[in-house]
């Protein structure tokens, strides 16, 4: 059997370089007030995430392949409850007042099965070739200790309550399992990742590194606009 670490896959990076030392120099108030501008409302926590499960979750979606989704949920025992609307048909919205953003942190442990299967995966289904990050980059195990993108909880499923054969658990494909599915949306991959050591459950961010994720949101929020 090949090498799991050094098998290199069409679409897929077979190892990850080592990682810079990224240099932020400081931006003028006046460009720092316009980018932050862009920013939506809410809350901002982070969630750290096995690798490479942070950047799973921050692959692009493709109008052309339907029946290939991204990965948009994140599977969980539990789910915040007090981020969300009361749950209703075992769907419970996000709040709308006070939405949730969810910095993606990528942990210290590589789940090494994971990174294969989704290789096999991706590679093995042709909707799915190609495919690479909301930003363009292509999809790695990543390095650990490093914030790479944020995304809105959207909702959360009960996937025991709903079955494995509900439309809405079965329109995220092999990604969804449970039994708390949180669904992300408007999902922003960032160029340059914040470096931060990861906690358990959600976590507040240090005023330092929040405020670098809040500029590595905005200039991924003014490349995607550019972009359009």
């Amino acid at each position: 059997m090949p090498d799991r670490v050094q098998l290199c896959l069409p679409g897929l990076a077979p190892a990850v370089p080592p990682c810079p030392e990224i240099e932020r120099p400081a931006l003028a108030p006046e460009l720092l007030r316009e980018l932050l501008a862009l920013l939506p409302a809410g809350e901002v926590w982070s969630l750290t995430l096995w690798r490479p499960w942070q950047h799973l979750i921050l692959v692009a979606e493709d109008p052309e392949h339907p029946e290939c989704p991204p990965k948009l949920v994140e599977n969980r025992p539990w789910y915040p409850l007090w981020a969300c609307q009361p749950m209703r048909n075992g769907i419970a919205l996000g709040r709308t007042d006070r939405p949730l953003w969810i910095a993606i942190h990528a942990g210290l442990k590589l789940d090494e099965d994971a990174w294969w299967d989704a290789k096999e995966l991706m590679v093995g289904n042709p909707g799915y070739k190609g495919r690479r990050l909301v930003n363009g980059n292509v999809i790695t195990p990543g390095h650990p200790s490093l914030i790479v993108g944020i995304g809105r909880l959207a909702r959360v499923l009960h996937v025991d309550r709903l079955g494995m054969r509900h439309p809405e658990v079965l329109r995220h494909g092999p990604w969804i399992s449970g039994p708390y599915a949180w669904e992300l949306a408007d999902r922003v991959a960032f160029a340059e990742p914040v470096s931060c050591k990861g906690l358990q459950k959600l976590w507040q961010l240090p005023p330092a590194v929040l405020e670098a994720v809040r500029v590595e949101w905005a200039r991924g929020l003014l490349r995607a606009r550019e972009a359009a």
